[in-house]
């Protein structure tokens, strides 16, 4: 139901209004072209920024070598605890 208001108020802003209505210096039908891509805009930047932080504050994985090293002493253990 909000939604459906915002587009009607939008529709009327966009081509409704007045064309001499004039707001800082700008027709009002042109703040309403101009006001939701710059939302838009700073909202593809926002993401983009958002992917940046994470890839540069991730910490690197572990090679495979590592891994492998890591588990090596796990095996040997349940070996032995077979064994016995």
């Amino acid at each position: 139901m909000v939604s459906v208001v915002i587009a009607v108020i939008y529709v009327y802003w966009l081509l409704l209004t007045p064309s001499d209505l004039v707001w800082f210096g700008m027709p009002v039908r042109w703040w309403a072209l101009a006001v939701p891509m710059l939302i838009a805009v700073l909202g593809v930047l926002f993401i983009l920024g958002w992917i940046g932080y994470t890839l540069a504050t991730t910490p690197t994985p572990e090679t495979i070598e590592e891994l492998e090293e890591s588990e090596k002493p796990e095996e040997e253990e349940k070996k032995k605890k077979e064994s016995e």
